[in-house]
């Protein structure tokens, strides 16, 4: 961990006049996702940057990518089954698969959006519990009425720390009256056409497929350009998936030390041996 410390102090000295953002489209669903929130939580203060949060449906996504979703393809399915269990433990984090799948979460995702345009602050606290309830909990994500219920109850937000959750992770975060508030405004025909439009700009105009959709921005802050979209002043990369990370690095011109980078080794003598029992 020290060899982390300094390696971070020297290369945020030498990137000091970049301002990185790094973006991360998502939904609840998504096993990768929270596999690739977890990483970029723990990275966001090696790396210095900036984590945007953007929850999209993934539903209408796929639709209008027309991709084909894993599910729909027998031998990608059962790979993935005996391969999430492996990457949860690689990553550091609990999972419990959702037993079934596919589950709509478009009335999730809205409350979601809702909740990065209403309550900003929250959203991060906001998608831990969701993930947790999902992958920890056990809770499926397409029961609208139980899973909310993650955001007005006592526990612990995140599943991605090795630390024990302090009293403000374990906070409620809305309570009753305002998350009735949340999810009257959820049901708007202003959010639902606002949800539309960001899942069509993410596919049409950025070519997303599916998630994690990972949207990196590196700005030089000395730039002569006030304008800080300038295509020519901004360096954009987008990426697919949660096994890209040590590219990222590169790209970035920073250090990877695996998924987990308070922990060794990355990769147990229990995880090897699962692994080795599957061949």
């Amino acid at each position: 961990m020290k060899q982390v410390v300094d390696d971070q102090k020297k290369d945020n000295k030498k990137g000091i006049d970049d301002e990185i953002t790094i973006r991360l489209s998502y939904d609840i669903t998504s096993p990768w996702s929270y596999l690739a929130l977890a990483v970029l939580k723990r990275y966001k203060s090696i790396w210095n940057f900036d984590l945007v949060l953007n929850p999209i449906w993934l539903g209408g996504v796929v639709s209008l990518a027309k991709s084909v979703p894993p599910f729909k393809i027998p031998n990608k399915c059962k790979l993935m089954a005996e391969e999430l269990p492996l990457m949860a433990m690689f990553f550091g984090v609990e999972y419990h698969p959702i037993k079934t799948f596919p589950v709509n979460t478009l009335k999730v995702m809205r409350l979601l959006r809702v909740i990065r345009i209403y309550k900003p602050e929250k959203l991060d606290a906001c998608t831990d519990r969701l993930f947790k309830a999902t992958f920890v909990d056990k809770i499926s994500p397409g029961d609208f009425d139980i899973i909310v219920k993650a955001l007005s109850s006592n526990q612990a937000s995140s599943s991605f720390s090795n630390v024990r959750p302090s009293k403000s992770e374990k906070a409620v975060i809305f309570n009753e009256s305002e998350l009735k508030n949340l999810m009257a405004k959820a049901e708007s025909d202003e959010n639902k056409v606002g949800l539309k439009e960001d899942t069509e700009k993410l596919v049409n105009q950025e070519f997303c497929f599916g998630f994690p959709w990972i949207q990196v921005f590196v700005r030089n802050r000395n730039s002569n350009s006030g304008d800080k979209d300038n295509e020519e002043q901004v360096r954009k990369l987008s990426i697919f998936g949660s096994d890209r990370f040590e590219f990222l690095a590169n790209w970035l011109g920073k250090k990877w030390y695996g998924p987990n980078p308070q922990i060794e080794p990355l990769f147990s003598e229990t995880s090897n041996k699962i692994h080795e029992s599957k061949l």
